[in-house]
């Protein structure tokens, strides 16, 4: 199954009733999501590891759906479209500026 097909899925399952909560309880458990995704990693169970991953995943997706973004096309043109030092030089960007080496939000925007 593809993203986009996924999301579309989900949509027609949950769209009215996530709508209906609303973009900050969708954020609130997806940051739960993480709390729970960084238990299993300390754990280092695969399995949990997986499960949280995929949780994290459908509430990613659940925010895509509230503000209509086709999550597969950003996906694509951030991480597919673009050269893997584009890519691997903007992670690194958040640790410099965590260090103190740059202004926060310098490259950000």
């Amino acid at each position: 199954m593809e993203i986009s097909d996924f999301q579309r899925l989900m949509k027609e399952r949950y769209g009215k009733e996530d709508k209906e909560r609303g973009a900050y309880f969708l954020f609130v458990v997806l940051a739960a999501e993480v709390g729970e995704l960084a238990d299993a990693l300390k754990k280092e169970k695969s399995k949990e590891i997986g499960e949280e991953l995929a949780d994290i995943s459908f509430c990613c997706i659940a925010l895509a759906n509230y503000f209509g973004i086709d999550l597969e096309r950003v996906l694509v043109s951030k991480y597919v479209n673009q050269g893997s030092k584009q890519i691997s030089k903007k992670w690194g960007e958040p640790v410099e500026a965590w260090k103190g080496k740059r202004k926060r939000g310098e490259y950000f925007g």
